[in-house]
């Protein structure tokens, strides 16, 4: 599984990252694999960190979508977050990976002579529109103690 994170900065920006490498080379969202044990949303925000350098906290998901990889199907989960601290880290923190991350309004995005993978640019435009998660966080610990967070309608 893969989680991804669209951050939404001042109405109008978006923040992606560059990838310097793979299948997703060019601007996207800051992404990562699900490590064993981890929780999508905290790997989307893992991820802003990683690779940006700034604090997220996630609203709820997105989009769920399958990717085709070499090794088959993934799940990938894009998170909305909401902005916390800092700016992004230049060079990003996570190295070779990728490059400078950058909050970019569409306008800016469309202008980049990199490529820009599609669904992130789909995501954050629609991010930099208004769109909200439909499914909120919610605390379900409460009902049962080996639950953890909940995204619910």
């Amino acid at each position: 599984m893969v989680a991804g994170a669209v951050v939404p900065r001042g109405g109008r920006e978006a923040l992606f990252v560059p990838q310097t490498h793979g299948r997703m080379r060019g601007r996207g969202l800051a992404t990562g694999f699900v490590d064993t044990g981890e929780a999508p949303h905290d790997a989307a925000v893992r991820g802003v960190g990683e690779e940006a350098g700034v604090g997220a906290r996630p609203v709820g998901p997105l989009a769920l979508c399958t990717l085709a990889w070499s090794t088959g199907p993934a799940l990938y989960a894009v998170f909305l977050c909401e902005h916390t601290a800092g700016e992004p880290a230049e060079p990003a923190p996570d190295g070779p990976e990728n490059d400078a991350a950058r909050y970019l309004s569409p306008e800016a995005l469309r202008a980049l002579p990199d490529p820009v993978e599609p669904l992130s640019a789909l995501l954050a435009r629609r991010a930099a529109a208004g769109a909200r998660a439909t499914l909120l966080p919610t605390d379900i610990q409460r009902l049962d103690p080996t639950y953890r967070l909940a995204f619910m309608a």
